[in-house]
């Protein structure tokens, strides 16, 4: 603050800061998983202070066990007018626990599966007004199985699923309002996509679809230090899914508290508060 009066202080607002295109961070990874083990890595961003520009991040992890598993994002925000573009890609030979199908298997029955995994999803972003936004993405996902334990790491002589490499091409329409996308504490966030899946090789799946939607809500509790968040989200699909294009539920995303992995099928139907 200073005084509007004092006609030796020169008025700032008629300055002009140059405000650098972009600015990066480093972080280490370090984390423990009951899945695949102590975690150790690095990761990178680089993030824009101004648009239209690009958006970019990468992550590796690895475990003691010598897997890997390589995380990247590229965003170019304004790649078109009112147009994003999104592409992330993940390769992953974490071990997965398998505890079958359905939500009547036990937790203490699984098997260890050893697979490499490609992921990469591009994706077109159209947003109408400060709310609506549709979605046009493509989504290529590939498996090859390597080898199966038991649960006292004792090699099976057997495959879970035949490898698999398929594309699907799906459309989405966005709902938003929430105040803040990373640290909400108040608004609705809702979705719906269909996805219609492709085999790309001769494999043991055929066509099949996907439909899912979700639905979250924030709001305060008295007072904006406590918010209410709530969530729920369901899906269905037709044909026979691959293994990778299943609906799971556990991990961080759905389901926190239970294995990735820990409940598979067809259709879902979840909700948290």
């Amino acid at each position: 603050m200073f005084d509007i009066n004092d006609a030796d202080r020169p008025n700032l607002s008629n300055i002009e800061t140059k405000i650098k295109p972009y600015d990066y961070t480093i972080s280490p990874v370090f984390g423990y998983d009951p899945t695949t083990g102590f975690i150790f890595g690095a990761a990178g961003f680089v993030f824009p202070l101004k648009t239209p520009a690009s958006y970019g991040d990468i992550q590796l992890m690895v475990t003691a066990t010598g897997k890997v598993q390589v995380q990247a994002n590229y965003i170019r925000y304004g790649l078109l007018k009112d147009v994003d573009f999104k592409l992330p890609a993940t390769y992953s030979n974490f071990i997965e626990y398998y505890f079958g199908e359905g939500d009547t298997t036990s937790s203490e029955s699984f098997k260890e599966v050893f697979s490499d995994r490609y992921f990469v999803r591009p994706e077109f972003d159209l947003k109408f007004n400060n709310h609506f936004k549709s979605a046009l993405f493509g989504d290529f996902r590939m498996r090859n199985e390597k080898a199966v334990k038991d649960s006292e790491g004792n090699t099976l002589n057997m495959r879970l699923f035949p490898d698999e490499k398929n594309i699907g091409l799906g459309v989405g329409l966005m709902y938003d309002t929430r105040d803040n996308p990373v640290s909400t504490k108040l608004g609705i966030y809702s979705a719906i996509y269909y996805e219609n899946i492709s085999e790309l090789s001769s494999s043991d799946f055929g066509k099949s679809g996907l439909l899912w939607a979700d639905l979250r809500c924030f709001h305060y509790i008295s007072t904006s230090k406590f918010v209410l968040a709530s969530r729920i989200s369901g899906g269905i699909s037709y044909g026979d899914p691959s293994y990778l294009f299943r609906f799971t539920l556990g991990g961080a995303e759905r389901l926190r508290g239970y294995y990735t992995n820990r409940y598979r099928g067809d259709c879902f139907l979840f909700s948290s508060v």
